[in-house]
């Protein structure tokens, strides 16, 4: 994937995943606050709590909001760059790490949204954030080095196969 990668089509595709993700929330939030106004959710008597836990669901997508609109403005400040094979890997760096059982996996180090996943030239790329045991052991590695990191209890060997 080293050749061939766009930072800048990279950045795109992580920004369009995220605005799925804000718009999913707003659409979530609209539909609780609708469904707590509702005048047929009104209580029927003090245990009916419909419309209450539906003003709390409301309350807690609009959190999801202001947090994934944080998410966007936060991932927008890092400038999309190209690392050479000598760069060590820190915060946009794409990274591609190989397996003792020989699988390759894709791994952007973003400021946010640690866990989503994208696609990105037939690739399944995963975001990490340098606060994931993943990214600290990675950080400050350079292509050819080798790491090992303990996941589920057991030792797992990687090889960084290309930054960029």
């Amino acid at each position: 994937m080293n050749s061939k990668v766009n930072k800048r089509k990279l950045h795109k595709t992580i920004e369009c995943e995220l605005d799925v993700l804000l718009q999913t929330a707003k659409d979530a939030a609209l539909q609780a606050y609708e469904t707590a106004t509702n005048k047929e959710t009104v209580a029927e008597n003090k245990y009916d709590t419909f419309a209450l836990e539906a003003s709390y669901l409301a309350a807690g997508q609009s959190k999801r909001i202001k947090l994934y609109e944080e998410n966007i403005d936060a991932f927008k400040t890092i400038e999309p760059r190209c690392f050479s094979s000598d760069d060590p890997i820190t915060l946009g760096a794409l990274v591609v790490l190989i397996g003792i059982d020989g699988e390759q996996k894709h791994y952007f180090i973003s400021p946010v949204s640690g866990g989503l996943k994208v696609e990105y030239n037939s690739q399944q790329v995963f975001l990490v954030t340098p606060r994931a045991p993943l990214a600290k052991a990675m950080a400050g590695l350079v292509e050819g080095d080798e790491f090992e990191i303990v996941i589920g209890g057991k030792p797992q060997l990687y090889s960084v196969l290309s930054v960029s």
